[in-house]
């Protein structure tokens, strides 16, 4: 600007602003232009992370609650303990980050995969950290050692012990009874027969006359 210790300003709406005093001005703390395409794809709703607090330097817990919609590649994150019902707003990737602890060896987790076009949850055991930042090591009763899991392919099991019974539990053909949990027979036990092993672990497909 034409006076001392002031600038002019041009906005992204390419209003003009002339002599802006220094005090009135800051560095933008991220520059979303250079956030990855991809960025979405790095949390999920749900995810614990860890988030850089600039008032005090550290890195505080808190958790994702979904993609920012006004600004693709950011996130909206709860601020957990630290602050108490707060919401950050439009968080980018540059200040989030993994818990370093996340699973411990000897965690029962569940790793995300795939069958046709449907997601499937399998029950593992942690078998220490992977090779790569942010990746563990999986023991799978069916597949033996899975080696450097992503973590965001994780989550906690939904129950501590896994069922390892159910495994063999039953055979094809074999003739069960089975419990009702829905609907006006909600309750009752039927008769049926095993079918096949289900699309998730410890499942089954059932044929009831």
């Amino acid at each position: 600007g034409e006076a001392q210790d002031c600038f002019d300003i041009v906005t992204p709406a390419g209003q003009n602003y002339s002599c802006y005093p220094v005090e009135m001005i800051r560095k933008v703390w991220f520059d979303p232009t250079l956030i990855p395409q991809t960025a979405n794809m790095e949390y999920r709703d749900g995810d614990i992370v860890e988030y850089k607090n600039f008032l005090t330097g550290f890195w505080n817990n808190g958790s994702i609650i979904g993609a920012t919609k006004e600004l693709k590649g950011t996130y909206e994150v709860d601020a957990g303990e630290y602050s108490n019902g707060t919401v950050l707003h439009m968080m980018p990737p540059e200040l989030l980050r993994r818990p370093a602890t996340a699973f411990a060896d000897g965690d029962i987790v569940e790793v995300e995969g795939w069958k046709g076009n449907d997601t499937i949850w399998s029950r593992c055991v942690v078998k220490g950290s992977g090779s790569k930042p942010d990746t563990y090591n999986l023991h799978h009763q069916d597949l033996g050692l899975i080696r450097s899991v992503p973590f965001k392919k994780l989550r906690k099991a939904t129950c501590t012990v896994p069922p390892k019974y159910m495994l063999s539990a039953y055979e094809v053909g074999e003739k069960v009874d089975t419990k009702i949990l829905y609907g006006l027979g909600a309750g009752d036990w039927v008769r049926g027969r095993i079918a096949s092993k289900g699309s998730i672990q410890y499942t089954y497909n059932l044929t009831i006359p």
